[in-house]
C-alpha cells in the first residue's frame, strides 16, 4: 500500500473541513487523482457496487487541476408532439437565457428542463437513464 505524501493528506483534510464527501484520491504513474467515489444498488448482481467519477489531477503547487473533460448526457426526446406552447414560452422567457448563461456551464439543459417542467411534459419521470 502507498502512504501519500504530507502535501496531500493535508489538501484531503482540508477539503473534509469544508464538507466535501466522497472524495478518493488515486496514485497512478507518479501523480495523484482525484475521484468521487459513491455506491449504488445492482439490481442484476444484487450487491452494493462502487461507482467512481474523475474530478482532476492534484499538483503540489496549483492543488486541483479540474479536468476539462465535460460530463453531458447525450439524452433527446423521441419526438416532439407539440411546438406552438413551447415556442410561445421560449419567447417569454427570453430574458432569462442571458443570465443562465452568465451563471451556469450546462444552462442549456437547464433551460430545456425548466421549459419541460413548465409545459407539465414530464416525459423524463420513469425514463431510465
Amino acid at each position: 500500500m502507498n502512504t501519500f505524501e504530507p502535501w496531500v493528506l493535508d489538501w484531503v483534510n482540508e477539503q473534509r473541513r469544508k464538507g466535501a464527501k466522497g472524495l478518493e484520491v488515486k496514485y497512478l504513474n507518479s501523480n495523484y487523482y482525484v475521484y468521487r467515489s459513491t455506491s449504488y444498488w445492482d439490481k442484476n448482481l444484487r450487491k452494493v457496487r462502487k461507482k467512481s467519477t474523475y474530478i482532476g489531477r492534484l499538483d503540489r503547487e496549483r492543488g486541483l487541476i479540474q479536468s476539462a473533460q465535460k460530463y453531458r448526457s447525450n439524452v433527446y426526446p423521441k419526438r416532439v408532439k407539440t411546438y406552438g406552447d413551447a415556442m410561445l414560452l421560449n419567447i417569454a422567457l427570453n430574458d432569462l437565457i442571458p443570465l443562465l448563461k452568465e451563471n451556469f456551464d450546462f444552462w442549456e439543459d437547464i433551460y430545456a428542463l425548466a421549459l419541460v417542467r413548465a409545459l407539465g411534459q414530464n416525459y423524463f419521470r420513469y425514463s431510465s437513464l
